[in-house]
């Protein structure tokens, strides 16, 4: 499983290989406006299942990265 977290390589990669998302993982908390009124709503036009996830979770994901609040 790959995983990118972050904001700004998460948009990247939503923007330029959308198909290549199985879900974004979402931090249920977050406030961060260009996660939710950008990458978001680009990806449910995309038709990228969103899951909104805990924040340990996120870490499980990111692996000990930082992951924003978002991983793709």
């Amino acid at each position: 499983m790959n995983v990118v977290f972050g904001i700004n390589p998460v948009l990247e990669l939503i923007r330029t290989r959308p198909g290549s998302i199985e879900n974004l993982c979402v931090a249920r908390a977050t406030e961060n406006p260009k996660i939710k009124s950008e990458i978001v709503p680009l990806a449910e036009r995309s038709r990228i299942k969103v899951i909104l996830s805990d924040k340990d979770q996120l870490n499980e994901l990111a692996a000990g990265g930082v992951h924003q609040g978002i991983v793709a």
